[in-house]
């Protein structure tokens, strides 16, 4: 790659690892809001012993429609305007900026 782009290796592997990381904290970070969404530890009493159980929320018909809905709206977006020229980070920037004007309230999500 650092041959065919006609710069050192080091700008490449740099390159590479700031994208890198900057998807696995996105990620992380999903996986942890999600994480807090559906899951909550309720304390209890017993015996006056103060412990902890962990609950599991199940989702709702209307948060799975939200996230099929999401999906099926902004892989198309995302698609073109990789398949239009656009760089990576140009394309995830604008899908998101598209994601999050659509999905910030503009839609009513009442089923």
């Amino acid at each position: 790659m650092a041959e065919l782009l006609d710069v050192s290796y080091w700008e490449v592997a740099y390159r590479g690892a700031f994208l890198a990381l900057i998807y696995y904290g996105t990620l992380a970070f999903s996986i942890y809001l999600l994480t807090i969404k559906h899951l909550r530890v309720a304390i209890r009493s017993d015996d006056n012993r103060i412990g902890s159980s962990l609950v599991i929320e199940r989702l709702s018909i209307n948060e799975i429609l939200i996230t099929i809905l999401f999906f099926v709206l902004i892989l198309p977006v995302l698609t073109y305007l990789l398949a239009s020229g656009y760089t990576t980070i140009s394309a995830a920037l604008i899908t998101s900026l598209i994601a999050l004007i659509i999905f910030s309230g503009g839609i009513p999500f009442h089923v």
